[in-house]
């Protein structure tokens, strides 16, 4: 989904930042020494007949699309530090699908890629004109960085490069954001634990050489010049902290939670403030909402969003016989890129088809931000960004098909301000539905919590990463806010060679058995919506869209079977379980009747395994699989029930309750 990017670069690149001449981090940034500091592939070359300043740049000449050569240069960084980096560039001739010439930087550790930045660049023919990008904080693991400009993958033509820049720019001493309450800061009237958690993240580095130890977090509840409730924290250390408010007995109204850290002569250093609203016993229920224990709800009933990306969109003539499809199916949701195709009335028709076939929609806004590119002037006959924002929440908000607000699709951290004040503007206009937003920037997941009500992320690693990144950027994603906001995430389900084309043997389609271990990987490390991408890329998969779409049905059929116990409000069960391989994963979960799920996968492709959890005796065993329910065979009175898990095998264990 969104741009999607190569993950594995040629060279390993990590953060840099813009200075305004020459940058003391850099080596030879303007190429005045030729290719001193600098690994130039043969496809680079420093030359004296082009230049922005002095006598040089450095020239990259590409006429093979299969060719994907990078320039860079290694950097010594500061762990926590923020870094903006930059670079003149000048084209000739560049074309292919993606941005164009740019420079990256990404960070490698002891198990290789970490993250980096990617800011987009430009293709065809360009005077020399700026490309700059941010890093978030190095993360102390980082063990490589290297700065890299380059030509996008697949693309071709003339680029010239001069005047990298790169310079420290300091995270700011305290950002923050609201855990909870989860959604929109309403607090219910029969919050059975009534409390206001505000997390905190800390800087490395301060300004004016202060100390992080010096300082005080303060965080209160405040109506007015009243104070509700007050913490205060010292000895602090960086990185993030959770500050909890108790607001029992609150009369129903607005509040402010705000947390400050002060510097030891009490001067601010950084504040946040964040709406929490006490709801009175008689508020209205807003037709979608998220509850305290992260479940989507809809007209007051528990929903497990479980859908596609979606292509057929109101333009095309044939989008009801993929709806029918859908509807068939075990999925309920779609998110069509081009809905906002044709006219308003063309819209409404075909948000009244889906409702009459049961299905919801995540209402895609995320093109509508000026600059970015896909952006278009006009859309349903709105014109201007705010304009189309505003026309197309009011006309459609309440539509019964709506579930929710696709709000962004990946766009970089640097657009935070818009992103907020995108999210803030579409809570405002319709407080009946949840925005939501789509990321792989897993390393930069807390600056994007107040740009949606719910977060999602899109491991898509096969072939060339292994299926546990599915798993990896769900907790990191259910962990940033500690597991108190909700998370839809989007696995895979494509061949990456619908993006590659030129490489067919690269690249392959995720088997059966592949997506249905990320899938359980996403729903054992908390995962409470799956948006697969994408339905359109399994109509023109190699392997043939009945076969994929076969394989699909499958895995839509397993989750639907999970719904007792993902929708359930029950809490977890506690079980001995045990496992003869390492890396197998599990989670628990019970349903309103007081059976427990075993959810289990294991994701090594060559090894077996063999799980055990530990019943009272005469427990009633089942182990639902692909699809389908069955009794576990094994002895009524045995105090350990075992599930033999093939390599890439998933699997769920459900005991029956007692006296059932």
């Amino acid at each position: 989904m969104g741009s999607l990017l190569c993950l594995i670069l040629a060279l390993g690149c990590l953060s840099g930042a813009r200075a305004e001449e020459t940058s003391p981090l850099l080596n030879n940034p303007g190429f005045e020494e030729g290719a001193e500091g600098w690994s130039l592939p043969p496809t680079y070359q420093v030359v004296d007949d082009v230049a922005r300043t002095g006598r040089r740049s450095l020239r990259l000449v590409n006429r093979d699309p299969n060719q994907y050569l990078l320039a860079g240069q290694r950097l010594s960084l500061k762990p926590g530090m923020m870094y903006r980096f930059g670079a003149w560039v000048k084209t000739e001739g560049v074309q292919g699908r993606e941005s164009g010439a740019t420079l990256c930087v990404e960070w490698n550790g002891a198990q290789g890629y970490l993250g980096g930045s990617y800011p987009e660049g430009r293709k065809g023919d360009n005077d020399w004109f700026y490309v700059e990008g941010r890093t978030p904080p190095i993360p102390a693991e980082a063990t490589e960085v290297t700065l890299c400009l380059y030509l996008r993958r697949g693309m071709t033509g003339t680029a010239w490069f001069d005047d990298v820049t790169l310079e420290e720019y300091y995270p700011p001493a305290l950002d923050a954001q609201l855990l909870y309450p989860n959604y929109r800061g309403r607090l219910a009237a029969d919050e059975p634990n009534p409390r206001v958690v505000i997390r905190a993240q800390l800087g490395t580095y301060l300004k004016d050489k202060l100390r992080l130890e010096q300082t005080t977090l303060v965080g209160d509840l405040r109506r007015g010049e009243k104070t509700f409730a007050q913490r205060r924290l010292r000895g602090l250390k960086p990185g993030r902290v959770d500050l909890t408010l108790p607001a029992r007995g609150l009369a129903a109204g607005e509040y402010t939670a705000r947390v400050r850290l002060l510097a030891p002569d009490g001067s601010s250093l950084g504040e946040r403030q964040f709406t929490v609203t006490r709801l009175p016993a008689d508020a209205p229920q807003p037709t979608v909402t998220i509850d305290r224990h992260n479940r989507t709800l809809v007209n007051g009933k528990p929903f497990f969003p479980l859908g596609w990306y979606f292509g057929p969109h109101p333009g095309d003539a044939n989008y009801r016989e993929h709806l029918d499809r859908i509807a068939a199916s075990p999925f309920n949701t779609v998110m069509p890129y081009g809905i906002n195709t044709g006219s308003v009335e063309g819209v409404r028709a075909y948000l009244d088809d889906l409702d009459r076939r049961n299905l919801k929609i995540l209402y895609s806004i995320k093109d509508i931000y000026e600059g970015i590119g896909y952006y278009q002037e006009s859309v349903l006959g709105f014109r201007g960004e705010e304009a189309m924002v505003r026309g197309i929440v009011t006309a459609f908000r309440d539509h019964p098909a709506i579930l929710g607000w696709y709000l962004n699709d990946e766009l970089p951290l640097e657009m935070r301000d818009r992103l907020e004040a995108r999210n803030t503007l579409v809570q405002q206009l319709d407080p009946n539905h949840p925005t939501w937003a789509v990321l792989y920037q897993v390393g930069e997941l807390f600056g994007y919590l107040g740009t949606a009500d719910v977060l999602g992320t899109d491991p898509y690693p096969i072939p060339q990463r292994p299926v546990t990144m599915a798993g990896d950027w769900t907790r990191e994603t259910v962990g940033v806010a500690a597991g108190l906001r909700p998370a839809w995430q989007v696995p895979q389900a494509f061949d990456w060679q619908c993006y590659n084309q030129d490489r067919p043997d690269e690249y392959r389609a995720p088997t059966l058995d592949e997506v249905r271990v990320m899938t359980y990987l996403c729903l054992i490390h908390g995962a409470n919506g799956l948006i697969y991408y994408s339905y359109f890329d399994l109509q023109r998969d190699r392997l043939g869209f009945d076969r994929r779409w076969a394989d699909m049905l499958v895995v839509g059929n397993e989750v639907k079977a999970l719904f007792p116990a993902l929708l359930s409000a029950a809490p977890a069960p506690k079980r001995v379980v045990r496992s003869d391989r390492e890396g197998v994963q599990y989670s628990l979960r019970a349903d309103d009747e007081g059976n427990t799920y075993v959810l289990m996968a294991n994701p090594d492709a060559k090894a077996s395994a063999t799980v055990r959890v530990a019943v009272a005796p005469g427990t009633e065993a089942r182990v639902l699989s692909y699809g389908r329910v069955q009794p576990l065979p094994g002895a009524p009175h045995a105090r350990w029930r075992a599930v033999s898990l093939p390599p890439l095998g998933a699997a769920t264990l459900i005991l029956q309750a007692r006296g059932q």
